[in-house]
């Protein structure tokens, strides 16, 4: 799948939180750009565009909160998927403990 969530992290899970964070916002505009484009190849790919979107504009919210507020759009449920990640940036210790306060 090219629009997926998963192998995003898993390639994005060793940089710096900042350039993660960089890396996340060209990401971002790169998909929504795409998606207003609605130049897809198949109902497929346009729900995968719009997923990949979604998830990627939620756990940024989230980044953009201070790391408080859950986002609306993905819920508590998709911020779990990138609980993986957050955790590698406070063992790195990029950010504080308080970041995976939100899982408690």
């Amino acid at each position: 799948m090219k629009y997926d969530i998963n192998k995003y992290i898993e390639r994005n899970i060793d940089k710096h939180y900042i350039e993660m964070r960089e890396d996340l916002r060209r990401e971002y505009r790169r998909i929504d750009s795409f998606y207003l484009k609605k130049n897809f190849k198949s109902k497929d790919e346009e729900e995968q565009v719009m997923n990949f979107r979604k998830y990627l504009g939620g756990f940024l919210d989230f980044l953009d909160s201070g790391l408080e507020d859950i986002p609306s759009d993905i819920g508590i449920n998709g911020l779990r998927i990138f609980h993986s990640m957050l955790n590698s940036y406070v063992d790195r210790g990029d950010l504080n403990k308080t970041a995976l306060k939100v899982f408690d």
